[in-house]
């Protein structure tokens, strides 16, 4: 009985922790850092999802994200600075198309927040 307690409380912390932490391909649109927020499209391939907005944690991490060759895996690479009031989150930078990123977020729904932000590709 100890046994089927203990495994059963082990697989909710585990399904538990799953939910608490997201990553998604984001097309990130527009930018407000007054309000801390990112706009966008969640991508589902090369699908653009409905438009979203999510706001950012107040120490969430703006990297460069970095292909790991021999894990096969994208890596945090050096911090963005200025995070989200970088020049390549601007109007201008942003254009028509956007730029793709990698969001790790937490929560769900209305209470969702962003933690982490991997940014790829050239500088712009």
């Amino acid at each position: 009985m100890l046994r089927t307690l203990s495994c059963a409380c082990a697989a909710l912390l585990v399904c538990g922790l799953m939910v608490l932490a997201a990553e998604k391909q984001f097309l990130v649109t527009a930018v407000d850092a007054d309000k801390n927020t990112i706009t966008g499209h969640e991508m589902k391939g090369k699908e653009k999802g409905d438009k979203v907005t999510l706001k950012l944690s107040k120490d969430a991490k703006i990297v460069k994200g970095v292909f790991d060759m021999d894990t096969k895996t994208v890596k945090d690479g050096d911090p963005i600075e200025g995070g989200i009031k970088n020049e390549m989150f601007t109007a201008d930078k942003l254009g028509e198309k956007g730029k793709r990123v990698r969001v790790t977020t937490e929560g769900e729904g209305d209470k969702e927040t962003v933690t982490k932000i991997q940014v790829f590709g050239k500088k712009q």
